[in-house]
C-alpha cells in the first residue's frame, strides 16, 4: 500500500514538472491541456510507474482529452448540484456522487470515453468491493492535500504546492483503482 511520503514526495520527482499546472494560466487552451495531462497522470500511474510525473510534451491529443474530461465532469457537477434541491434524498445523493467522483473520473481516464465518467453503477461497485481500503485512500489524500496547504502558508510556496496538491491527488486513487477498479477492456482510439 502506498505512503503519505510516497504521494508527497511524487509531484517532485522531477522537480521541473510541477509547473506543467502553471499551463492553466493560458485561457482556455491551457485550462484543457492540464485537464488532459491529469488524465495523462492518472493513466501513467495507473500503469504502475508512481516515481515521477509523466512529461507534459508531446501536447498532441491533451486537449482533446481535457476538452472531454471537462465537459464530463461539468455535467456531473451540475447533475449532481440538481440533486441538491431535493431535500434530504437529494443530499445523500449528492454526498455519494462526490464521494465516488474519483472513480468516475478514473473510469473516464482508463477509457477515454464520457458513458465512462457516468458509470455511476461500475463505480459503486468498485467502492463496495473493498469499501475500507477506499476509505482509507480518500483520508490519505485529504492528509496529503493538508499537508501541502499548510506548507502554502508562506505565499511564495504556493508557486510549487498548488501544483502539488492538485498532481498528488491522484496517488492513492490510482492505486485503489489499479487494484479494484481497472477492466481489461482496451482503450478505443
Amino acid at each position: 500500500m502506498a505512503t503519505i511520503g510516497e504521494a508527497l514526495k511524487y509531484p517532485f520527482a522531477n522537480f521541473k514538472r510541477v509547473f506543467n499546472y502553471w499551463w492553466i494560466l493560458i485561457p482556455i487552451w491551457g485550462w484543457f491541456v492540464v485537464s488532459g495531462y491529469g488524465i495523462r497522470i492518472i493513466n501513467t500511474l495507473v500503469n504502475g510507474n508512481t516515481k515521477e510525473l509523466p512529461a507534459i510534451r508531446p501536447f498532441t491529443g491533451l486537449f482533446r482529452t481535457g476538452f472531454f474530461a471537462v465537459v464530463t465532469w461539468l455535467t456531473i457537477a451540475i447533475i449532481t448540484g440538481l440533486f441538491t434541491l431535493i431535500p434530504v434524498l437529494g443530499w445523500i445523493v449528492y454526498a455519494f456522487i462526490i464521494f465516488i467522483a474519483p472513480l468516475l473520473m478514473f473510469q473516464f481516464a482508463e477509457q477515454g470515453r464520457i458513458r465512462d465518467g457516468f458509470n455511476v453503477l461500475r463505480a459503486s461497485k468498485t467502492m463496495f468491493s473493498s469499501f475500507g481500503r477506499y476509505l482509507v485512500a480518500y483520508v490519505k489524500t485529504i492528509v496529503v492535500g493538508i499537508v501541502f496547504l499548510l506548507a502554502s502558508i508562506l505565499i511564495i510556496t504556493l508557486i510549487v504546492t498548488l501544483p502539488a496538491i492538485s498532481f498528488s491527488q491522484y496517488f492513492f486513487f490510482a492505486e485503489y483503482y489499479k487494484q479494484y477498479g481497472k477492466t481489461t477492456v482496451t482503450k478505443k482510439k
